[in-house]
């Protein structure tokens, strides 16, 4: 009888070691993988960029991911070079800030092959469907972005508050972003459009694109003052470009006023100076979280999100509700 306790303590004994050792080996393999993220940003230059970047990074760290990080420059060639580079190491997704939105398309052919989900940043990838212009391209595994529809549609709302019972045509120049973004396209469409719906008499005078930057935004702002003697409003497309118009406008001496697009904290400040009339507040670093997470869940498993984009809130600023919009860049 003692023989046999002895053979079952010594049994109990080997079966909790072998279990043990078991736990020893499975442990690792049982761990959750630590997932590499690919982050190609169309151009780190700009602030509203690295304002995204910023969330992104946050999103990594709060989700334990790698977060392998590439600067296009604004240049498609080389974010093509970029994005190749981050497919050859072997990244478990992509996140594109897209340097043009037509030939990005070519990105999903391109992760396609290799395995590897896309997520667009702010702007679209192709041509969007005039149905659904917010809906991802084909192929890509979600979309995070603000609404440039709103972004038009709020900018006219603005103009149309501002010269409310005007019965002479306003005279506008629109001040475009690069050429080649998509969302330069919607912002206009969606400005036209609203500004007739809402019956303001309205010339649109001169387009001509700013490329983002306050330089080049105010060069062109100095071509519309000095092309267009009466001049009312410039509808521009982002912050940033704003800040060198305010800075043609004052130097003209003009009475032109601005309306914008973007929430910088440069725009704002110029709203609260009374050197612009409204903004629409994108929160670029909300953006830049919110794709990082999305791709963290598509690689845990979860559903690619294809019908609709992610939208972040960008409501309509103007003096009266500064508050309202908390500056990400």
């Amino acid at each position: 009888m003692t023989h046999l306790k002895s053979k079952a303590r010594r049994t109990a004994v080997w079966l909790g070691a072998a279990a043990l050792a078991l736990s020893f080996i499975a442990g690792p393999v049982q761990a959750q993988k630590k997932f590499v993220l690919g982050a190609a940003y169309q151009g780190l230059s700009r602030p509203i960029n690295v304002a995204g970047q910023d969330g992104a990074r946050k999103g990594a760290k709060e989700t334990g991911v790698e977060l392998r990080e590439t600067d296009a420059q604004d240049k498609f060639d080389k974010q093509l070079n970029d994005v190749q580079d981050l497919i050859s190491q072997g990244v478990d997704g992509l996140l594109i800030w897209p340097a043009d939105s037509g030939a990005a398309i070519a990105f999903i052919r391109m992760a396609k092959n290799a395995g590897i989900p896309v997520i667009a940043v702010n702007t679209p990838f192709g041509t969007p469907d005039p149905a659904n212009p917010l809906k991802p391209a084909d192929g890509l595994a979600g979309f995070v972005t603000w609404s440039d529809l709103d972004a038009g549609r709020f900018s006219a709302m603005s103009v149309n508050e501002h010269y409310a019972g005007t019965k002479k045509p306003i005279q506008i120049a629109v001040l475009e972003g690069r050429s080649g973004y998509v969302s330069v396209r919607l912002r206009r469409e969606l400005f036209d459009k609203t500004l007739t719906e809402l019956g303001l008499p309205f010339k649109v005078v001169g387009a001509q694109p700013g490329d983002w930057t306050q330089e080049k935004g105010e060069a062109v702002c100095q071509n519309f003052i000095a092309a267009n003697p009466e001049l009312d409003a410039i509808y521009s497309m982002s912050d940033e470009m704003s800040v060198g118009c305010s800075r043609a406008v004052k130097a003209a001496g003009s009475k032109v006023k601005i309306f914008s697009v973007a929430g910088s904290a440069k725009g704002l400040d110029l709203i609260r100076s009374g050197d612009m009339i409204s903004t629409v507040c994108h929160q670029p670093a909300d953006n830049g979280y919110l794709a990082v997470k999305a791709m963290v869940d598509i690689l845990k498993g979860g559903k690619w999100k294809t019908d609709v984009a992610t939208i972040s809130p960008s409501p309509r600023i103007t003096k009266a509700n500064l508050a309202d919009c908390v500056a990400q860049w």
